[in-house]
This record gives C-alpha cells, structure tokens and sequence, in this order.
C-alpha cells in the first residue's frame, strides 16, 4: 500500500506514512527529514490526526476521572459507574444494556468481592 498515487505533495505523503507506523515517529533520521520538508507544527498535527490523540486523551480523562470518583465515593460506587459508561460512550451499547451490567457489577462487587471473599476496597472520602 504505497502513496505513489496519493496527489498530495511528497512532503504530506512522508507525514502520513510516519504517522501510520507505530514507533516510526521516533527513528530520528526520518523525523529529520520530516522536520526540513514540513515544519514540526505540520507533523505533530498529522500524527496526532492520524494516531487518534484526541480519543486517547478522552479516555485517559475517563480514566483519571474514574480514579478521582474511586477516591472521593469509594471502589463500591465507582466501578459499576465506570462500567456503565464506558459499555455506553465507549462500547456503544445501549443504555438498558450498559445499566444492566453496571447493575451486575455493583452486586458481584459487593455479593461476591465483599462479603464472600472479604475483599479490601478503597474506602470513600465522602462517606467513610
């Protein structure tokens, strides 16, 4: 799969073809190139655009967001929560079904982690 054909210019070609392989953007000799044929702005941009940077850094706030939520009202309410939104944003299931397993999640949290294997979850700030 070449970009022979591609009628974008060489310079626009060589920015994709970097961003699409993984790691490539750290061989520094094509990144040199790249640097003198486009600026550094153009490059990070079509990586980024490529790479899918903007999603990644939704999830990542997903992640700390869920972290936070753990911290402030403990693993008990924020797991099913985290699982309910993540099978509704992320799995693009449907509502019915995302809280059906977040449901299933809190009562095999708290059922089976909790009282039947006595489990330690992060206490809550918030409520104790």
């Amino acid at each position: 799969m070449g970009y022979g054909n591609c009628p974008v210019p060489a310079g626009d070609r060589d920015c994709r073809a970097i961003a699409r392989q993984p790691g490539s953007f750290f061989d520094m000799r094509k990144f040199g190139t790249l640097i003198q044929v486009n600026s550094l702005e153009r490059v990070l941009i079509e990586s980024g655009r490529v790479a899918g940077f903007g999603i990644s850094l939704q999830f990542f706030a997903l992640l700390i967001g869920v972290v936070a939520m753990t911290i402030l009202v403990g693993q008990h309410v924020a797991l099913p929560l985290f699982v309910f939104y993540y099978l509704a944003r992320w799995g693009g299931y449907s509502l019915k079904i995302s809280l059906a397993y977040g449901a299933a999640t809190a009562i095999l949290i708290y059922g089976f982690y909790d009282k039947l294997m006595n489990l330690y979850f992060y206490p809550s700030l918030l409520f104790g």
